[in-house]
C-alpha cells in the first residue's frame, strides 16, 4: 500500500514538473535571466519566437539589418503569456506584453512595463539594487492634465525628484523623472516614466553592454 502511494505521488510530481518546465504556464522572472545563459523554457513560455539575421545599422535615414553571422532570437509575449512573467517577483503590465532578446545564447535584452499599482515598488527595487541613478532627465506636466491618483503615485514613488510647484504663469506644475539611467557591471538600465491623463506608464528596458555595442536591438546602439 505504501509503495503504491509513493509511486502515485512520484507520478503526480513528474507531471507537475513537466507542465511547469515545458508548458505555456512556466513562470519566468525577467530580472533573473538578463545577462545569463538562455533558459531552455523560453520558447515554451513565449507567444512567438523569431530569428534575427544580423545587427542594425543606420543607412538612408532608416535602420537596416546587416548580417555578420550574429545569432539573435526574439521572444514576444502577448497578454496571456505575459501574465506568467515577473520582475523581482512583481507582476508586469501584461496587456502591454513584453519582449526578450537572446544573443549568442545569452539573454541580452528585456523590455516590459510596470502596472501602475507597482510603480513605487519597481522604483524601490531598482534603487535598492542599483543605488542612485547615474543620470535623470526631469520633465514637467501641468497638474490639471493628470488626475489626483496619478499625481499621488508619482510623488510617492519618486520623493527625491518629483515635486509640485507654481510656474511663472501661476499654474501648478509637476516635475517628475521622465528618464532614469543606471549602469552596473555588464548591464544598462533604462526607465521611462510617462504620466498621461488617468495613467502612469513606466517602461523598463535592460540591455547588456555587448548587445548595445554590437547594435543588436533596434533603437539601442552606440554611434558608429
Amino acid at each position: 500500500m505504501h509503495i503504491k502511494i509513493k509511486v502515485l505521488f512520484s507520478v503526480i510530481i513528474a507531471i507537475s514538473m513537466g507542465c511547469s518546465s515545458n508548458g505555456k504556464n512556466a513562470a519566468v522572472d525577467l530580472s533573473a535571466i538578463i545577462g545569463k545563459p538562455e533558459p531552455k523554457n523560453m520558447a515554451a513560455a513565449a507567444s512567438r519566437t523569431s530569428d534575427q539575421k544580423g545587427h542594425y545599422e543606420v543607412g538612408d535615414s532608416q535602420f537596416n539589418l546587416v548580417d555578420k553571422g550574429e545569432v539573435v532570437r526574439n521572444y514576444s509575449f502577448d497578454e496571456k503569456e505575459a501574465n506568467q512573467l515577473r520582475f523581482e517577483g512583481l507582476e508586469i503590465n501584461a496587456p502591454y506584453g513584453a519582449k526578450v532578446v537572446s544573443y549568442d545564447n545569452s539573454i541580452a535584452f528585456v523590455s516590459l512595463k510596470a502596472p501602475e499599482k507597482n510603480v513605487a515598488a519597481y522604483f524601490k527595487t531598482f534603487a535598492k539594487g542599483l543605488g542612485k541613478p547615474d543620470r535623470i532627465q526631469v520633465q514637467d506636466v501641468l497638474v490639471e492634465t493628470i488626475n489626483q491618483r496619478v499625481q499621488t503615485t508619482i510623488l510617492e514613488a519618486f520623493p527625491g525628484t518629483a515635486k509640485v510647484y507654481k510656474n511663472e504663469f501661476n499654474s501648478e506644475v509637476l516635475d517628475y523623472p521622465q528618464r532614469l539611467f543606471w549602469k552596473k557591471g555588464d548591464l544598462r538600465y533604462f526607465l521611462s516614466l510617462d504620466p498621461v491623463g488617468d495613467n502612469v506608464n513606466l517602461a523598463i528596458d535592460i540591455i547588456t553592454e555587448k548587445a548595445l555595442h554590437d547594435r543588436i536591438v533596434m533603437g539601442y546602439h552606440v554611434p558608429q
